[in-house]
This record gives C-alpha cells, sequence and structure tokens, in this order.
C-alpha cells in the first residue's frame, strides 16, 4: 500500500493533468478515489451528483473545481495586507481604553490605508476582499471610540475643575 505522501502526490498530479484538460487526470482521479483517497472520493461523488453526459465535461467541471481550489490558497494578493489592517483594527479598539487615543488614532488610520490599499489589490486579482472591508470597518470604530473617549475624558476632566471651584467659592 502506498504512503500518504504518494496519494498526496498522485492526487496533486491528477488536479495538474485535469487542468491541462488530460482524460488521464480523471482515470488518475477514479483510481485514486478507488484507492482510498479521501480527496480525490470526495472530488468524484461530487462530480457524480451532476450526472454529466460524459467524460469530458466532468473533465471541464472538474478542470474549474481545481482552479477554485488553487484560488483559496495563502499566495492571494492583499491577504497579508488585509491581516495587518484587521490587526491595527483591533488594536486600535483595545488601545484607547488604556487612555492612549493618540496611538489609536494613528493605528486606525493606518489600518484604514493599508486595508483600502489590499481591498484595491483583491478586487484587482478576482478574490473577494471581505478581510480588508472587516479591517477598515474596525479601524473606523477604533478612531471613533477614540475621538469619543477622548471627548469624555476632557470634558469628565473639565466638570471636575468647575465643580471644584464651586465648591472652593461657597466656602
Amino acid at each position: 500500500m502506498e504512503s500518504n505522501d504518494e496519494l498526496q502526490a498522485k492526487f496533486k498530479e491528477a488536479k495538474k493533468l485535469l487542468q491541462n484538460s488530460d482524460p488521464k487526470g480523471l482515470a488518475l482521479l477514479q483510481a485514486l478515489a478507488k484507492e482510498g483517497n479521501p480527496e480525490a472520493k470526495a472530488m468524484i461523488d461530487q462530480a457524480a451528483t451532476h450526472k454529466f453526459e460524459d467524460d469530458t465535461k466532468m473533465m471541464e467541471w472538474l478542470k474549474d473545481i481545481t482552479r477554485l481550489e488553487e484560488k483559496r490558497g495563502s499566495d492571494v494578493p492583499g491577504k497579508n495586507q488585509a491581516k495587518i489592517s484587521v490587526g491595527c483594527g483591533i488594536v486600535s479598539l483595545i488601545i484607547p481604553w488604556k487612555g492612549f487615543f493618540g496611538v489609536a488614532l494613528i493605528l486606525g488610520i493606518v489600518g484604514i490605508v493599508i486595508g483600502i490599499g489590499a481591498s484595491k489589490e483583491m478586487k484587482a486579482a478576482g478574490y473577494s476582499d471581505s478581510m480588508a472591508k472587516v479591517g477598515i470597518i474596525l479601524s473606523i470604530i477604533g478612531m471613533a471610540l477614540s475621538v469619543i473617549l477622548s471627548i469624555a475624558l476632557i470634558i469628565a476632566c473639565y466638570s471636575y475643575c468647575t465643580i471644584e471651584n464651586l465648591i472652593r467659592g461657597y466656602k
């Protein structure tokens, strides 16, 4: 019996052949499914639910599926920038509660700028930009929170000083 690594290598080979519209890819995929490769079996089972007229149409469908699987990979343009944007947004939500309003504002601005760049890059490459949008939204909320908390602090300090002066004036 073949090792798991050998089966994975054959599965990758079958996907590559399918992408090149080579009928050997379908035959290899079917053989791997019979050997018990769960990924190959899942692809064949999924294809079977469509009830294709012939193997050519099934190969085209499998070719499209393998392309979609590749698109979900980690080499998505703008993905790392989107992660940075989300990180800046999260930190800009936490930091104002510690009293660092200026730092939160700066991180919010950085998160928005990086998120917008990531969104454009991801859209241009044909990928979903939802992670970049999340980073932008979190950064905006963090900036707004920072502004609101700093205004509340200013009002509280002013009110305290006014009350203190009133108390001193009555004595």
